[in-house]
């Protein structure tokens, strides 16, 4: 697959299972697709009544309904794994279903933005030994804890599970001249939304369009101003072994060997600055 998909619009603005956006590295995304419902279709699909099985089947039906077919008023899509659960094929999802490829799989999202999938080492969730290529796990979402509710007085279909909210943490590693993104946690959370019926007068078969939407969020770790290394000034003189100049000076004392490398090399310029002075003079004499 090119990346993580998410559920999108197909070029009728309608949702299916062969209309996915791919996550871009590093590019906050918003993705929405209709599901269209008649009230006593969104209070079937709300009630977990729905006839028509997944919303692979119920949007191919609608398809089939306007060439020269009809679909039931009441017609709805399983609410069953949620709708953005089958629209990713499982995706995400913690509970193995059948018909669903990728249901009760471990999901891993790749560190760096040119992951290879020819390198198994970026795909390898990260252990405390080694973490240069590697992956992080996604924690998969488990079935909504809160069941929908249905409130005929209003038709509204309430705690709807209508797509899915990526938090992706990144981190800058590296040098400081050139540091790289890197994916350092990924989080998953479904997404909720009530469904409210619009035109109580509207006819039965009148069918209105509900949203699933999803959300990618990149957010960059806080951290620590970056910390440059600088090393030590190195010394005006080169070191010379500490016994150089042993009778005339001694390394011991509390200073130790560095203090007398630096003693010696001034008494090294000491002597030569006096020979200079010598030569410059007999030189002169002459």
């Amino acid at each position: 697959m090119d990346g993580l998909p998410v559920p999108a619009a197909g070029g009728d603005g309608r949702c299916g299972v062969n209309n996915k956006s791919p996550v871009l590295f590093g590019m906050s995304q918003f993705s929405s697709c209709a599901v269209p419902l008649t009230r006593s279709g969104l209070q079937a699909f709300c009630e977990g009544t729905g006839a028509t099985g997944t919303i692979d089947a119920y949007m191919y039906a609608l398809g089939a309904a306007a060439a020269n077919a009809t679909t039931s008023d009441n017609a709805a899509p399983s609410s069953s794994p949620p709708l953005p659960a089958q629209l990713m094929g499982g995706l995400l999802y913690a509970t193995t279903t059948t018909g669903m490829a990728y249901a009760g799989s471990t999901a891993v999202v790749a560190g760096w933005a040119d992951a290879s999938y020819l390198n198994l080492a970026d795909w390898r969730s990260c252990s405390t030994s080694d973490t240069a290529d590697c992956g992080t796990e996604v924690a998969a979402l488990a079935a909504p804890t809160t069941g929908m509710t249905w409130t005929a007085a209003t038709g509204t279909c309430s705690n709807v599970p209508v797509g899915i909210a990526l938090d992706v943490l990144t981190a800058k590693v590296g040098t400081m001249n050139n540091p790289q993104a890197r994916v350092a946690r990924v989080g998953a959370s479904w997404r909720y939304a009530s469904w409210t019926y619009a035109d109580p007068f509207a006819a039965a078969s009148t069918r209105q369009n509900f949203m699933l939407a999803s959300s990618v969020r990149f957010v960059e770790m806080d951290q620590d101003s970056a910390e440059g290394v600088t090393p030590a000034s190195p010394p005006i003189f080169p070191s010379l072994p500490q016994d150089f100049f042993y009778p005339f000076l001694s390394a011991a004392g509390p200073a130790g060997g560095r203090a007398a490398g630096v003693a010696a090399w001034w008494i090294a310029l000491a002597a030569a600055f006096a020979v200079a002075c010598i030569t410059a003079r007999g030189t002169e004499a002459f």
